[in-house]
């Protein structure tokens, strides 16, 4: 991993762990910093990338929000971060057209030669009903900062793959949310009305107009506590070696008749086949709702009564010397109105995983 792309300097946070606390805490708890970005209400679910020293977020500007089946309805915005971790610039590259789509709930992973490689969900509002499609765009940071951003090439139809059991010639999404670069030429998505609420569909991308093949699925149990309804992806997995990688999950229970969304961490592994995997997964949350309880009153957050949300799509992984990812800045929507940037070790969390399988490939 490329330290020099990764690395920038830490800004000052609103608030730090206790110093006094014990190592035995400190151990369990991965969490090393707390900051709220100033200049961002209103806006969350940010994708994330790093080049040069400036961090890009790239995210959504409410306007106001849908019904319980509607999407709320706002623009795309693309903000930059200096090395203070302050906003220098934000821009609105993307806004909802009339009897158009939405886009929604960017990620991005860095590709080469300054490309970024984006999963979003396009939602098409076909009748009385709002539809997500999984869409994929890749473009350069240099034209996304210059022009506007680029409509992304929308995926309904998935052809047959061959790491699977048979599929049919062509496989219909019905619909797809979460739509995450897994590496360059490889995204996930969670179906949408499946009766599977823990599975993630892989497809192969090459670029626009080619045919999109099917890969595999990845099933999570559904007994994890904090995510007993449905679990998904934040951002894109932080790859340590061609085996195993570090990803950050989202996970929704049911509390009182509210959905719940809280953040976890587990292991993205590839076996000798390139199939992969998912195991490690956290038994609790490492960030939740509750972690930002006093930050913000519930007005100043919440679009929705019936929820309770903490949410990613972006994250920065920060390198030592040697370029190895030791933390991660998640850039975490508290609520729908405030964006937080929350600093994990994931040196703490690797540390605690079972990692035979990785023996048995090597």
């Amino acid at each position: 991993m490329n330290s020099e792309r990764l690395e920038f300097g830490l800004p000052r946070i609103s608030a730090e762990k206790n110093p006094e606390s014990s190592s035995a805490e400190l151990l369990i708890d991965p969490i090393e910093k707390i900051r709220e970005i100033p200049g961002t209400e209103g806006f969350y679910n940010a994708a994330a990338w790093e080049i040069n020293g400036t961090t890009f977020l790239l995210g959504r500007k409410v306007r106001y929000a849908g019904t319980e089946k509607e999407p709320d309805v706002g623009s795309l915005i693309l903000l930059a971060l200096g090395t203070n971790g302050n906003i220098v610039s934000s821009k609105e590259i993307w806004q909802p057209k009339v009897g158009g789509h939405s886009l929604e709930d960017v990620r991005a992973q860095l590709l080469t030669d300054d490309r970024v490689a984006f999963g979003l969900t396009s939602v098409a509002h076909e009748g009385d009903d709002f539809i997500p499609y999984p869409a994929v765009l890749i473009t350069s940071n240099k034209d996304l900062m210059e022009g506007t951003l680029p409509e992304p090439e929308v995926i309904k139809i998935i052809g047959k793959g061959d790491q699977t059991t048979p599929l049919g010639e062509d496989l219909s999404v019905t619909t797809g949310k979460n739509v995450t670069a897994i590496s360059p030429n490889l995204f996930a998505f969670r179906p949408e009305g499946d009766s599977n609420n823990h599975r993630l569909q892989l497809f192969e991308y090459q670029n626009k107009g080619s045919k999109v093949t099917h890969r595999q699925y990845i099933d999570f149990p559904d007994t994890i506590p904090w995510a007993e309804y449905r679990v998904g992806t934040t951002m894109p997995p932080v790859w340590l070696n061609k085996n195993e990688a570090f990803l950050p999950i989202h996970g929704i229970k049911i509390v009182d008749g509210k959905y719940v969304y809280s953040i976890g961490t587990a292991r993205l592994f590839r076996d000798e086949n390139e199939m992969l995997s998912v195991d490690n997964i956290s038994q609790k949350p490492i960030i939740d709702p509750d972690l930002f309880a006093g930050m913000f009153k519930s007005d100043e957050i919440e679009l929705h009564d019936f929820r309770r949300v903490v949410y990613c799509c972006g994250g920065i992984p920060v390198c030592n010397d040697s370029g190895e990812a030791e933390h991660l800045k998640l850039y975490v929507n508290v609520g729908d109105k405030r964006t937080v940037e929350v600093t994990i070790s994931m040196d703490k969390i690797i540390k605690s995983w079972q990692r035979s399988r990785l023996t048995e490939v090597l």
